[in-house]
C-alpha cells in the first residue's frame, strides 16, 4: 500500500507542486488549503505524513502540529516555512516535528527527506510487527506443562529472561536440558538468556 501525505499550505501554487512531485513517485497525497481543513481530514483517516505551512490563516502549522501530535502521535511531520530562524526550527522539533525545510522548496531535497522519514517509518513498524512474532512464537502457551513445578520454571525464566546472565540448566540426562546440538550425556547446559520477557 502506497503511502499516505497530507500537504498543507495557503499558497495553491506550492500545494499543487509538492503534490506532483510526490505524487510521481508513487505516494497517495491530499492537499488542504489551511490547518483546520487539514485537521477535518486527518481525523477522518490518518496520514502517515504531514507536510505543512507554519504561517496559513486560521490554525497556524505549528498549533497544526501540536493537534497532530497529540490526536495521531505516528503521524510524521515535515514543517515548511519562508520564515526561517533557528528559533522556529528548535521550536517546532520540540513540538514533535520531525524534520524542518526553509522556502523555497527543493523537490528534489524534499523528495529525499520524505523517503528517508517513510522508510525509517516502514522499518520500525516492521521491527514491532517481528517482535510481536518472536514474543508468540516462544511464548510459555506453547511449552507444554501446567503442573505447579512448571509454572515456577516459567515464572524464574520470565524474571531472569530480562538480564544478560548465564543461567545454568541442571538436571538428569534425557530430561529435556540440551539445546538442538547433537544430544550426549550431561548433567550440565549453560545458556544465554534470550528468551523474550
Amino acid at each position: 500500500m502506497n503511502e499516505r501525505i497530507l500537504i498543507v499550505d495557503d499558497e495553491q501554487i506550492i500545494r499543487e507542486s509538492l503534490s506532483f512531485v510526490l505524487k510521481k513517485e508513487g505516494y497517495a497525497v491530499d492537499e488542504a488549503s489551511n490547518g483546520i481543513e487539514a485537521i477535518e481530514k486527518q481525523e477522518a483517516e490518518p496520514y502517515d505524513l504531514v507536510v505543512t505551512d507554519i504561517e496559513m490563516p486560521g490554525l497556524r502549522g505549528i498549533d497544526l502540529l501540536d493537534k497532530i501530535s497529540k490526536r495521531t502521535p505516528e503521524t510524521l511531520v515535515v514543517v515548511v516555512t519562508a520564515f526561517g530562524s533557528l528559533e522556529t526550527a528548535i521550536a517546532a522539533l520540540r513540538r514533535g516535528a520531525y524534520d524542518y525545510v526553509l522556502k523555497p522548496v527543493d523537490f528534489d531535497d524534499m523528495l529525499h527527506r520524505v523517503r528517508k522519514l517513510l522508510d525509517h517509518r516502514r522499518l520500525g513498524r516492521e521491527n514491532s510487527l517481528l517482535r510481536q512474532e518472536l514474543h508468540r512464537t516462544y511464548d510459555f502457551d506453547r511449552i507444554i506443562g501446567q503442573s505447579p513445578s512448571m509454572k515456577k520454571v516459567f515464572e524464574i525464566i520470565r524474571r531472569v529472561a530480562t538480564s544478560d546472565g548465564t543461567v545454568l540448566i541442571a538436571g538428569k540426562s534425557g530430561t529435556g536440558k540440551e539445546s538442538r546440538r547433537k544430544k550426549h550425556k550431561t548433567t550440565l547446559s549453560f545458556y544465554r538468556t534470550s528468551i523474550p520477557p
